[in-house]
């Protein structure tokens, strides 16, 4: 098991363990349901090449062809300072890695994705009712098995998936305005 799959594994065990104590707290996600995954999603630049080893060359093409539509339809709020995710929504740019309504990376979503779930009524994950669903929240205590996944040193190493993979993929090398890298508070 990689570094990567291990943390992951970690941030797993973690968020099912809030759940366990928290049965009200139940997530509404289910297979097919795919409303998150047109939330900005953030990852490290580890997990983006834990990510890029899993796809086939195949799937690598195809996500090279979606990442052209994307960076041209997010590149005015990217440009920005953090993009809000209201916003972000409303651009209706879907991660790159979703096909047919599922996640072609699953086993090796970013943590971005592990830790965000809905928990009240799935209705409320489309917009325009997206701003009033629940999300699930973890307290700073998942920082301690983030360490060195989504930090180093006490600062952010993530920025947005499509970004890093644009990097990765296309040399698209440009500042995001949604790079994180500020120190972290606990």
């Amino acid at each position: 098991m990689t570094e990567i799959s291990s943390q992951h594994a970690a941030v797993d065990r973690y968020i099912a363990g809030v759940f366990a104590a928290s049965p009200e707290k139940k997530p509404c996600c289910t297979i097919g349901c795919f409303a998150c995954c047109s939330e900005p999603v953030y990852a490290s630049e580890a997990e983006v090449i834990h990510i890029l080893e899993y796809l086939t060359p195949e799937q690598i093409a195809e996500v090279k062809i979606k990442l052209v539509d994307w960076l041209a339809k997010t590149k005015p709020l990217m440009d920005q300072n953090m993009p809000g995710a209201v916003a972000y929504r409303q651009l209706k740019a879907p991660c790159v890695l979703l096909k047919n309504g599922l996640c072609s990376v699953y086993p090796r979503r970013p943590y971005g994705c592990r830790a965000w779930f809905a928990f009240q009524n799935p209705g409320n994950c489309d917009l325009p009712y997206r701003e009033h669903q629940g999300y699930a929240q973890f307290s700073n205590k998942i920082f301690e098995v983030l360490n060195g996944l989504v930090f180093i040193n006490g600062k952010h190493i993530i920025d947005h998936l499509g970004i890093l993979l644009a990097e990765k993929l296309l040399g698209r090398k440009r500042p995001s305005g949604s790079r994180l890298t500020d120190t972290r508070n606990d």
